[in-house]
């Protein structure tokens, strides 16, 4: 234990209070269900128009242990038990970057995931402001005091919004073949 846990609880209850009045959120798909000192479960669900079918994506834990002096942990759990998820089972909350090729000039997209692992027991949301990115040592330089923000809690469920249901949903798409060869009639 880092920070005296009642200065820690009154943070955790300031960033809860903050995230449950932002009124968006509800909307949008993200569901706070308990906040328990020092974890948020939340849940994202998929709430876009037609053609879309709605869903629950995933189940996140937000884990706000010695906040400030460490950012929060998000883990990925199953969203009706709250079980971790492992890699292959769990969203992998796409990040899709156009690029121009200045050998070819055309633009070309390339997609980087969030969620990481190098255990696949134990995958990890890579972001800036969540704890297991800092603690990486593929960041070690990155400071998570570069990266606090006023209403941390909010920000992370945008971010794991925008990434999240807000890119997730069904699209039906259909396909014509047409055969390669065709038969002349004269």
């Amino acid at each position: 234990m880092i920070v005296d846990p009642s200065v820690s609880k009154r943070k955790f209850a300031r960033e809860v209070d903050a995230a449950r009045a932002y009124a968006p959120f509800h909307r949008l798909g993200v569901w706070i269900m308990r906040a328990d000192y020092p974890v948020v479960f939340a849940v994202l669900v998929i709430n876009k128009p037609s053609p879309s079918l709605p869903g629950v994506l995933c189940g996140v834990h937000l884990d706000f242990s010695d906040y400030d002096v460490r950012p929060p942990s998000i883990r990925i759990v199953d969203p009706f038990d709250e079980r971790p998820q492992d890699f292959a089972t769990c969203w992998k909350f796409p990040v899709t970057k156009f690029v121009q090729n200045t050998a070819s000039g055309l633009t070309e997209h390339e997609q980087q995931l969030l969620l990481q692992a190098f255990d696949p027991a134990k995958p990890f949301f890579c972001h800036p402001g969540v704890r297991e990115y800092h603690e990486s040592s593929a960041h070690s330089g990155d400071s998570w005091f570069l990266h606090r923000k006023p209403n941390m809690l909010v920000h992370l469920l945008t971010i794991l919004h925008r990434y999240g249901p807000n890119v997730a949903f069904v699209q039906p798409q259909i396909q014509i073949i047409f055969p390669l060869s065709a038969k002349i009639i004269s």
